[in-house]
């Protein structure tokens, strides 16, 4: 199809850094991180996502992702969960700005990116690139509005993605999630229940084994 292809040596791989090497040798004037797994809803989910990001003039616009027809019950809870109770994204397009309050959740809901699916012009994101090797996409965004930057997040075309996983997979991955995000956001150390400190975490998965095999 005319692509070139860069070839990244194994060893110095990260997301981050992959990404930004795309970026760099890209020429067009617009940018469109997804992944391998992502199906386009639609044939017109990326003139719905450009026109909201020229409307409402943003610097990066994402949409949802919608569970594949084979996911597991695990990554349909934990896809509802999360844009509606961690981004309260109701059924509707929201412009996202620098929150008044600058308090842990209300950053993470105000600046989520998504690589899945993330447009964004060339030159800006060659101001700004990926940084770090998990999060990169909520850390690009952290950075943008602070800057005053306004991005988006759309409810209407969703990209499909999602995945069918074994419990050890999300628990790890969860794991890695909250440990990640605490240090971005900068939140107190168990501030939740739920905290990356390993005693705690052993502790909480077995009570949570002993709890489920008294039920079952």
């Amino acid at each position: 199809y005319g692509a070139t292809v860069v070839e990244i040596v194994k060893n110095t791989f990260s997301h981050s850094a992959a990404r930004n090497i795309g970026a760099e040798n890209a020429h067009e004037e617009y940018i469109l991180f997804t992944v391998h797994d992502a199906l386009p809803p639609s044939l017109t989910w990326l003139h719905h996502m450009f026109s909201f990001l020229k409307q409402e003039h943003l610097s990066a616009v994402s949409c949802r992702e919608r569970p594949r027809i084979d996911a597991d019950l695990f990554s349909r809870v934990e896809n509802w969960y999360h844009y509606k109770e961690i981004l309260h994204l109701e059924n509707r397009d929201t412009v996202l700005s620098q929150p008044r309050e600058q308090k842990p959740d209300t950053l993470r809901a105000s600046a989520q990116l998504s690589n899945v699916a993330c447009l964004i012009p060339r030159d800006v994101f060659l101001r700004y690139k990926f940084r770090g090797t998990y999060a990169e996409d909520l850390e690009l965004g952290l950075r943008l509005i602070a800057d005053g930057e306004r991005l988006g997040i759309m409810n209407s075309p969703g990209v499909i993605h999602s995945h069918t996983r074994l419990s050890y997979d999300y628990l790890r991955r969860g794991f890695i999630d909250k440990f990640t995000i605490e240090q971005l956001l900068r939140e107190p150390p168990g501030a939740e229940a739920a905290h990356p400190d390993l005693g705690h975490f052993i502790r909480d998965i077995l009570i949570t084994n002993d709890i489920l095999n008294r039920m079952g």
